[in-house]
């Protein structure tokens, strides 16, 4: 039977140990005002025959110990890096993975997808399944399936890329030799640059210019007039938006490019197109016609779609994505539209933000990745928009505060 001094050492004990407890945890609690939370670019798409997923890394900042004194502020942190799916449809996070902490490597990054699978580099070259979030590769493992490249791997994310044409892995060993892996088998191979084709006919060099674009578009932090492109062919006929100066002096030449024109007011123009005398697809500039629909977008062109090149089509009802601003300059909202081929907007949407980190379109669906808070790095994502291009309806998911937001 406990003595009432053993009774009351006890409970001191037992209050003193609530006490300390009760202090970390409000400390903790007052510390994680100043936590971060932020995406890192590019997201992925995933869908398989149930579902549909957002990949995306994600960088959480612990603030340790905070002190603001004289107007400095000083604090320590601790980094943690995380996996993270998210519902394509709704936005809500279904699932996340610790995967580094105190990274060494820099920088960090998604790579690519490959199936099923999404590539990373996050202190090592790494793959996972983007459902479960599984770890299906790292340096272990591939040298596991590959003893020759035991101790070979580099530590940097320069000497690893995703090549759109191999669909897989292109990476340099440390003695310069380049590979080329796949994430499901990890088996890797000497990989042979294509040969590029001399002499080509405006129609391959229409299609190189095109894998060029590509390239660029998939791209992250792109400027505003590089996420879109200024004309679109259809049924033999020809659409561009121009201001009235550019169309004056545009090359009648297809082109996927984008005009630069920061401050022009564009309006649809229309003509019949095709193979010219010199073998070269081009519009009919004499028969061009102005839009009867009389309206002027600032800055505006298609939006262009990242796995074409070229305006993204949208249907039910048939039209496009249409980008561009109200107010001149870089510090205008960003704006969407679905139009008609006619000029008619079905919805406007305001996206709110001044810049896209990145984005991508998937059916009807379009994914914008934004950064409105200015306590992260710009380059990187604290909000998600996910929209129903045949509603113009809005979904956001907020990075930097783990939830949705209205």
């Amino acid at each position: 039977m406990m003595t009432p001094v053993v009774k009351g050492y006890t409970s001191l004990l037992v209050i003193i140990i609530l006490a300390v407890a009760g202090f970390i945890f409000g400390l903790r609690s007052c510390l994680s005002r100043y936590d971060e939370r932020e995406a890192i670019p590019q997201v992925l798409y995933f869908k398989n025959d149930t579902s549909s997923v957002l990949f995306s890394l994600v960088k959480y900042t612990k603030v340790n110990s905070y002190s603001n004194t004289g107007g400095f502020t000083r604090k320590t942190i601790s980094e943690y890096y995380y996996v993270q799916c998210n519902n394509a449809i709704t936005g809500e996070k279904i699932n996340s993975r610790k995967v580094a902490a105190d990274v060494k490597n820099f920088p960090e990054k998604i790579l690519g997808a490959e199936g099923r699978h999404a590539w990373a580099f996050v202190n090592e070259l790494m793959a996972f399944d983007a459902f479960s979030l599984a770890k299906v590769a790292d340096v272990k493992m591939i040298e596991a399936k590959n003893p020759l490249l035991k101790g070979m791997m580099p530590n940097a994310s320069q000497y690893y890329e995703f090549n759109d044409s191999a669909k897989g892995i292109v990476f340099k060993t440390n003695d310069g030799a380049k590979w080329l892996i796949h994430s499901n088998t990890l088996i890797a191979q000497p990989y042979v640059e294509p040969q590029k084709l001399n002499n080509k006919t405006q129609a391959e060099k229409l299609a190189s210019n095109l894998q060029d674009r590509l390239k660029d578009l998939r791209k992250t932090g792109l400027a505003f007039n590089q996420l879109q492109v200024n004309q679109d062919t259809f049924n033999h006929q020809w659409l561009g938006l121009y201001s009235k100066g550019e169309i004056e002096t545009i090359n009648t030449m297809l082109s996927f490019t984008s005009h630069y024109g920061q401050d022009e007011r564009r309006q649809f123009y229309n003509a019949t197109y095709g193979l010219s005398r010199y073998e070269r697809f081009e519009f009919d500039k004499p028969v061009l016609q102005v839009s009867t629909a009389n309206t002027y977008y600032l800055n505006g062109g298609f939006l262009a779609d990242k796995e074409t090149g070229k305006a993204i089509h949208l249907s039910d009802p048939t039209g496009y994505m249409m980008i561009y601003k109200k107010v001149i300059g870089a510090e205008g909202e960003i704006f969407i539209s679905h139009i008609s081929q006619e000029g008619k907007t079905f919805w406007e949407l305001n996206t709110g933000v001044k810049k896209w980190v990145d984005y991508y379109f998937a059916g009807n669906i379009l994914f914008i990745f934004a950064n409105d808070n200015k306590a992260i790095d710009s380059g990187n994502c604290s909000i998600l928009l996910i929209v129903d291009c045949q509603t113009g309806s809005v979904k956001r998911y907020d990075y930097f505060k783990d939830q949705m937001r209205q």
